[in-house]
């Protein structure tokens, strides 16, 4: 015996009980192929281990089934209720995410056998260990499978916050048993959990450059920040155009060094540099029916949408004033992407400080504030001009933004320049003629922006426009101006700068140089488009036809985070900062340990945490049983369920963290144990004593979870198609359930062929609109991480598994099956058909019930053959009667309850 049956029998010897005696073979060997794989045995695997009269067979069978690939399949069901997997986004949008790599990672890693910490460390900070991979980033999508709204009218830092505040509670659930939901709002009622420690926990999870709203191009990409999925493959081809970037960037650099006697010859020759000449030029001085003129030749004038603007005195002649919602849309400065130069100059008024308003965009014409924010955009925030140019703000965005505020209540000669280099160094604000100092707000861009027209002054869905702000003279070049270009739109000079730079003035050289090798030198101008088509070669025609999946990872510039007083996210706590940190009323975080989601999960996965390894342990106990030790696996605390058997908790805990946290064999120790061996069979004084069994005085005995009933179903019938992996798959459902629910994405379309017949792990879950069947069998939305499922019986569950479309056909094939296998009896058909379900033969009483029900069945289908041929698609009457009675069984007790 374990010392699990020791701990198990003193608990029933204080009570006056005896432990039941062992379960039959059959009883046994389908008990432990549902806890460990989630499917039955199959009548040869059930023939052979009773045959075989070895003293370890059942070892060998539990060996077997640990290392089937069926075990992760099993294992990552549970895991997806904790970490709210789904395919959709959740509210009132819905929309599709993309995320089943990241389930085809748990499924491997239970597979792999990960010890417990590693999978613990790799979700909540895979992307912080030393050198990660790929696979280690892609754990810490666990932390992005909360929820996310686009919802028009929606405050984006309200829902960055919701964010937060779900992984603390995710992570405070599924590892710690503690509901940290509690401390939200104030300390904790019951448990050692201060308000303070909620929000330093927060603080840890909340260090990601990500905005509160997702994007409405979500076909197409996805919320940063993302990670570009690779295969092994790719590697030479990545490393090869990754190389050509490379020398392609050294050789730029290199360049102007070795340019210098070129550019002497230049400067001797040259006599005049030439005024930029812009490519749309606005005066903006008059809007004559709803059109502003563009007075270059040939080029399309701009429209205005959305409301009027006021004509006004301008810096020079006219100006127009905006009122935040009306939108100037400049109909002919479109296309332009992050490979391309461009540069803006106009003049600006604004008549206060602005703590955000938009100045121009280039994004979509839809928008959610900032989450699809895209190609370049200027505007004011916190009193600041930022320029940047994006792909989807924030986590992937080059991004600059002045050092001193933007003056108000006088005109201003903006410009802003942008190289093409795709990076926050080619992005540059001046000021009346002169560069401003900037500092990076973001300096990763590496994937393709938005090139929708340019627009000005507003853009619609809740970003605030450029309200009362006066703009005039608006000029748009399609290369990056020099220094030297933006100082001669201000005040022309451009003669005597380069008078200057002949007679050898430094400084006026200097400009002179960077204008040339910038605008005039062609093998500079080579240099740079070489670099630009290396890019391209990588980052879009590589790269970017491979999808994009949510990850982690670590801002550049954390956001500062205080208690939120009484939750609200409008009001924090200036007085109350906090620094990231775990609970450390559960134990003290070391000085040493990193003060982010590392040192977090580093804290969590000590050997001296009270807590986490309990809550694994409980949950594989939970799995074998059907109940914890700790019956509430959701809470741990003060409020939940205390022990059953506190010291085999304790002692389990202690044996998972000290042996190498080795899941696979915490499993097997249990599943081997005389407790877990015990027959389910109970007596009258057993009941009276343990109605619920929580001493443990007979065998787990509970019903299966929906996902098991309907992979058995598929199974018996031979219709499971057993593939490992891939995308979520949509079988049958009753129509209409996604367009009543009011889910957008139109309704629902069953798949066709093998998508009807793979497990349940891998069905499409849309969260406002969860399958069904499965959700009338206790599954849940997957919206919040539930660890625990509650066990209801409906009159609902029955008539699913009568007439829900899957379970019929299941039905169907089953009675097919049991005819081409058993073609000779019908009774033998039918033992055949509950040995398929049931793994045992039907007791006398139950083949007596079966008889009549076939009786009754064949004679109804006799006298009605079209009756049978709706049943089972041909007239053939006994088919009919044997699919009924197939359907039936699914219903059964027997084959519904592992025990």
């Amino acid at each position: 015996k374990d010392d699990i049956d020791r701990f198990i029998l003193h608990g029933l010897e204080a009570q006056g009980l005896a432990p039941s005696a062992e379960a039959d073979r059959a009883a046994l060997l389908r008990r432990v192929s549902f806890v460990l794989t989630g499917l039955p045995p199959t009548p040869e695997q059930l023939a052979a281990f009773l045959a075989d009269a070895a003293p370890n067979a059942y070892a060998q069978q539990v060996d077997a089934l640990l290392a089937s690939p069926r075990f992760g399949e099993r294992m990552a069901l549970d895991w997806m209720d904790v970490a709210r997997f789904a395919d959709t986004y959740g509210y009132q949008s819905d929309k599709g995410c993309f995320v089943w790599p990241w389930r085809d990672w748990v499924i491997g890693a239970f597979n792999k056998n990960l010890p417990y910490d590693q999978f613990v460390t790799w979700q909540i900070a895979g992307d912080l260990l030393p050198n990660a991979t790929q696979e280690q980033r892609l754990a810490t999508a666990f932390n992005r499978l909360h929820r996310q709204t686009e919802e028009g009218g929606s405050i984006e830092e309200e829902f960055r916050q919701e964010y937060v505040s779900d992984r603390v509670h995710t992570a405070g659930t599924a590892f710690l048993g503690l509901t940290m939901e509690c401390a939200k709002c104030h300390d904790h009622k019951y448990d050692p959990l201060p308000q303070t420690d909620y929000y330093s926990m927060a603080a840890m999870f909340g260090r990601v450059d990500e905005s509160g709203l997702t994007p409405f191009s979500l076909s197409t990409t996805a919320p940063e920040p993302s990670m570009r999925l690779t295969r092994p493959e790719h590697a030479a081809e990545i490393e090869k155009r990754q190389a050509a970037l490379n020398a392609a960037l050294t050789a730029a650099r290199a360049g102007p060094a070795a340019r210098d006697a070129a550019f002497q010859e230049w400067l001797a020759a040259t006599s005049a540099i030439a005024a930029p000449a812009p490519s749309d030029h606005f005066p903006l001085d008059a809007v004559v029916g709803g059109k502003m003129p563009n007075v270059v030749t040939n080029a399309a004038a701009a429209s205005v949408s959305g409301g009027q603007l006021t004509p006004v005195q301008g810096a020079v002649g006219g100006a127009v004033k905006f009122d935040g919602d009306t939108v100037l849309q400049l109909d002919g400065v479109k296309g332009i992407t992050r490979h391309q130069e461009l540069s803006v100059a106009l003049r600006l008024f604004s008549p206060e400080r602005k703590e955000r308003a938009l100045v121009l965009h280039t994004g979509p014409k839809l928008f959610s504030q900032m989450a699809d924010a895209a190609g370049f955009e200027l505007l004011l925030e916190s009193g600041k001009l930022r320029w940047s140019c994006i792909h989807l703000w924030p986590g992937c965005a080059a991004s600059v933004e002045t050092q001193q505020d933007f003056p108000v209540g006088k005109w201003v000669s903006v410009t802003v320049t942008y190289d093409g280099s795709s990076t926050a160094a080619g992005l540059r604000i001046y000021c009346d003629g002169q560069p401003v100092a900037t500092v990076v707000r973001y300096d990763h861009l590496d994937k393709n922006t938005a090139t929708d027209t340019m627009r000005l002054g507003a853009r619609p869905r809740d970003d605030r426009g450029f309200a009362d702000g006066l703009m005039d003279e608006l000029k748009v070049f399609r290369q990056a101006l020099s220094p030297l270009e933006v100082a001669e739109l201000h005040q022309p000079a451009l003669d005597a700068t380069l008078k200057a730079a002949k007679s050898g003035a430094a400084a006026a050289k200097a400009a002179v140089r960077e204008h040339w090798l910038a605008r005039v030198d062609e093998e500079s101008a080579k240099a740079r488009q070489t670099v630009t088509a290396a890019r391209k070669s990588l980052e879009d025609d590589f790269l970017g036809g491979l999808p994009l999946i949510m990850v982690m990872k670590e801002s550049p510039r954390p956001r500062p985070f205080y208690v939120l007083t009484r939750g609200d996210y409008a009001s924090p706590d200036v007085k109350r900062p906090v620094q990231p940190a775990p609970p450390t009323e559960i134990m003290p975080f070391a000085a040493t340990a990193p003060k982010n989601r590392l040192g977090l999960a580093q804290w969590m996965t000590d050997t001296n945490n009270p807590l986490v390894a309990r809550v694994a342990v409980n949950r594989l106990w939970m799995q074998c049983f059907g109940n914890g030790i700790v019956a509430t696996q959701e809470n741990f605390g003060q409020q939940g369920d205390a022990p059953s058997h506190q010291e085999l908790l304790d002692t389990l805990a202690h044996d998972f963290s000290h042996t190498g946290w080795d899941v696979k064999r915490m499993l097997r120790r249990i599943v081997l144990s005389a407790t877990f061996r015990q027959s389910s069979a109970s007596t009258q004084v057993k009941r009276e004593k343990d109605p619920k069994n929580a001493l443990l005085s007979r065998g787990p005995s509970y019903r299966l979870a929906g996902e098991a009933i309907r992979d058995q179903a598929l199974f018996a019938a031979g219709l499971l198609v057993e593939k490992v992996g891939g995308p979520s798959v949509k079988p049958w459902q009753p129509p209409g359930v996604w367009s009543e629910a009011g889910a957008s994405g139109g309704d629902y379309k069953p798949d066709t062929g093998e998508g009807l017949y793979r497990r349940s792990l891998y069905t499409y879950r849309k969260r406002t609109a969860p399958p069904p069947s499965m959700l009338m069998l206790d599954a849940g939305s997957r919206e919040i991480c539930q660890p625990r499922r509650l066990t209801t019986n409906t009159p609902l569950q029955p008539l699913i598994f009568l007439n829900d479309q899957g379970f019929f056909e299941c039905a169907r094939q089953l009675a097919r099956r049991a005819i081409k296998e058993q073609p000779d009896a019908v009774e033998a058909q039918m033992q055949r058909a509950f040995l398929l379900l049931t793994s045992r033969p039907a007791a006398a009483p139950e083949m007596a019930a079966l008889r009549a029900l076939h009786a009754r069945q064949l004679e109804r289908y006799t006298a009605d053959k079209p009756a049978a041929k709706a049943v089972c698609g041909e007239e053939n009457p006994p088919l009919a009667a044997l699919t009924i009675v197939c359907s039936t069984l699914l219903t059964s007790d027997a084959a519904i309850t592992n025990r």
